[in-house]
């Protein structure tokens, strides 16, 4: 382990072992190696405060960054700006229904994942040094990472 002040543990519905640490991250232990996850990786944060093991998706309670978990081999993270009411997640756990209870620093956010696709069309894209628009390629370098911010989870979203 990068550091071993073990703050949370899972296992996840494979017999994997998650390990939430104190400053250094997710460390996935798996075919007796540790694997290392963490901001840079897509985690919110990495002080990890709670960890939660859903049949194949391991989610991550930070410590200011809101809560990430992994799908499909990807980070996704809420926080503020997608509606969750706090951004330190000290618990989290699932109703029978899909939806999933997230104690935060604040109060409590019950979130409903939406499973409905999205139609996404673009017209152009603006950046600081180039527009683009649709019929245009965008080229990179390897390593690049591009993202578009896209969360319509917002308005399934219920404080208490």
């Amino acid at each position: 382990l990068v550091d071993n002040r073990v703050v949370t543990l899972a296992v996840d519905n494979r017999d994997e072992i998650w390990v939430g640490t104190e400053s250094a991250g997710l460390a996935h232990f798996l075919n007796e190696n540790f694997s290392i996850l963490n901001s840079n990786d897509g985690l919110g944060h990495n002080e990890t405060f709670s960890l939660f093991s859903d049949n194949n998706d391991i989610w991550v309670g930070t410590f200011g960054g809101g809560v990430s978990y992994l799908y499909d081999d990807q980070w996704f993270t809420l926080d503020t700006k997608d509606g969750l009411i706090g951004n330190t997640v000290g618990s989290i756990s699932r109703f029978k229904n899909n939806s999933f209870v997230i104690g935060c620093d604040n109060g409590l956010t019950i979130f409903t994942p939406n499973e409905n696709q999205i139609k996404l069309e673009v017209e152009r894209v603006e950046t600081p040094q180039i527009d683009l628009l649709s019929d245009e390629i965008v080229n990179g370098r390897p390593g690049e990472r591009f993202s578009i911010y896209i969360n319509p989870i917002y308005l399934s979203l219920i404080h208490i």
